[in-house]
């Protein structure tokens, strides 16, 4: 949804997006989370390695699983689950509605509802910081419950 909302201000007012100096600024903030969103997932992969190896390979009596072989499985799965996939009717239907909105802003008015896009804009990299942490802190908690029950079960 992210992706929705960062086109606002250039398809609600029709513009295009800022100076050279934003765009660069912009890529940065997108390579930055392309990076935290790849230790995410490595952090996942290991997260998913030791359970599976603490509970699943002994409970189904299979061999422990490597990192790479679950980052491979992770990767696999992930392909399945493209969240593109689901917002590419409504990204169609957001632009049509954006253009319809549009043409109803009065001249004197466009400046205002520029400004105040431009602030939610920078929001959108808080709630992906959000949403990486929340990813990083679950994967820990499961991964203390798991060593708790790991423990309890070795016992």
């Amino acid at each position: 949804m992210a992706g929705i909302e960062s086109k606002t201000v250039s398809v609600l007012l029709g513009s295009t997006p800022g100076s050279g100096r934003k765009r660069r600024n912009m890529l940065k903030k997108g390579l930055m989370f392309f990076v935290l969103t790849l230790i995410t997932q490595l952090y996942t992969t290991l997260v998913l390695t030791i359970l599976f190896n603490w509970f699943v390979a002994r409970v189904f009596h299979v061999s422990d699983v490597s990192f790479w072989l679950m980052y491979g499985l992770v990767i696999f799965v992930n392909l399945f689950r493209d969240p593109r996939d689901q917002f590419f009717d409504s990204e169609r239907r957001w632009k049509s509605m954006m253009t319809a909105i549009r043409a109803c802003i009065p001249e004197h008015c466009k400046e205002f509802v520029r400004e105040q896009l431009q602030d939610s804009d920078e929001e959108i990299w808080l709630e992906a910081g959000t949403l990486i942490f929340g990813r990083v802190l679950g994967n820990t908690v499961a991964l203390g419950i798991g060593l708790i029950a790991h423990r309890l079960v070795s016992a």
